[in-house]
């Protein structure tokens, strides 16, 4: 059996994939907070902001340094021609 990489890719990016993160009460208000000035649920927000999130550099970034990621284990985030955010392993 033959699988063609670039349509397993493409479907692989279509799959909404469940997170479910447990987050403070003082978090909580303040997503359900914006959610609601946004007039959209919750999940989808948080959705968004995770998105957000590993599609900016300066924040993945700042995880790495936050939790002291070793140089030669850092990912390196770039944006392409595109303006799609890539990952690139340092190693």
């Amino acid at each position: 059996m033959s699988i063609n990489i670039e349509q397993e890719s493409n479907h692989l990016s279509e799959t909404k994939h469940k997170v479910l993160p447990s987050i403070s009460r003082d978090v909580h208000k303040k997503l359900q907070l914006l959610a609601v000035v946004c007039d959209i649920n919750k999940t989808q927000l948080a959705g968004g902001i995770i998105e957000f999130a590993v599609n900016s550099p300066e924040i993945i970034n700042w995880f790495q340094d936050k939790y002291k990621v070793k140089q030669k284990e850092r990912i390196v985030p770039f944006i392409d021609s595109d303006g799609k955010t890539i990952y690139k392993r340092n190693i």
